[in-house]
C-alpha cells in the first residue's frame, strides 16, 4: 500500500465521509471501493477500521491520500481497494452514525496518473 501526501485543503471543513465503488472489470466478482473520510486523526482510524470490517475481505488495497486541512485538528484520508462485498453492505449508517456521508460519483480514478490527487485538492481547497 502507498501513501501520498497532499498539502493544501480548505478551511472550514466538517467531518464527512463520501465513497464510490465500481466493478474492478467486465468479469469481475471484485467492486472497488474508493472512501474519503474528513475527520480527527484518531476518528478516521476508527471509521477506517469500520469500513475494513464491514467489507471485509479487502483485496488489492490501493494507494492511500492523506493529509492535514487547515482547520486545526481536522486530518482526510483517501481510501481504496477491492472486495466481493457488494454495494448493499456498505449501509451508510453501519459506517458513520451522522448524516456526514454520502455517495460521490465524482471520486473515482482519471485517466491522468495525478488525477485522482488532483480531483482532492480542488474538492478540499
Amino acid at each position: 500500500m502507498g501513501r501520498k501526501k497532499i498539502e493544501r485543503i480548505k478551511e472550514d471543513v466538517q467531518p464527512e465521509v463520501r465513497y464510490n465503488f465500481f466493478r474492478a472489470d467486465e468479469n469481475s466478482r471484485y467492486l472497488e471501493w474508493l472512501f474519503l473520510i474528513v475527520d480527527t486523526p484518531k476518528e478516521i482510524n476508527r471509521i477506517s477500521n469500520r469500513i475494513y470490517d464491514i467489507l471485509a475481505p479487502i483485496e488489492d488495497e490501493g494507494m492511500t491520500y492523506e493529509g492535514a486541512t487547515r482547520t486545526e485538528g481536522y486530518n482526510y484520508r483517501m481510501i481504496n481497494f477491492k472486495s466481493t462485498r457488494d454495494s448493499g453492505s456498505a449501509q451508510p449508517s453501519l459506517i458513520m452514525k451522522f448524516s456526514g456521508i454520502r455517495k460521490d460519483d465524482n471520486l473515482r480514478h482519471r485517466e491522468n496518473p495525478d488525477g485522482l490527487e488532483n480531483y482532492l485538492v480542488k474538492e478540499l481547497e
